[in-house]
């Protein structure tokens, strides 16, 4: 058997419950490497970014932080329960 170089162009690690928790890509020819948290409902809520080469710095390179919306998943809630009873007519 013959074996190829190949290129690993990104890594991903997941957690137990299938969550990414981080992942490393070659962006401009420079390795980086994300690291993702979770609130727990499983919704991602932080992503910081550095170069992989730094031992994880204090102050991340790049910062992303999500905000959860729960009225969409409220609102749908509510319209299929009134759906379900009726609009109250009764």
């Amino acid at each position: 058997m013959e074996w190829k170089q190949i290129e690993i162009l990104r890594v991903h690690e997941f957690e137990a419950v299938n969550q990414m928790s981080s992942s490393m890509g070659e962006y401009g020819g420079i390795v980086k490497k994300a690291e993702y948290q979770y609130n727990g409902l499983g919704h991602r809520i932080n992503q910081k970014i550095w170069k992989y080469e730094q031992v994880q710095p204090e102050n991340s390179e790049h910062q992303i932080q999500y905000i959860l919306d729960l009225t969409r998943t409220v609102l749908q809630f509510v319209t299929k329960r009134g759906q379900l009873y009726g609009n109250g007519d009764r």
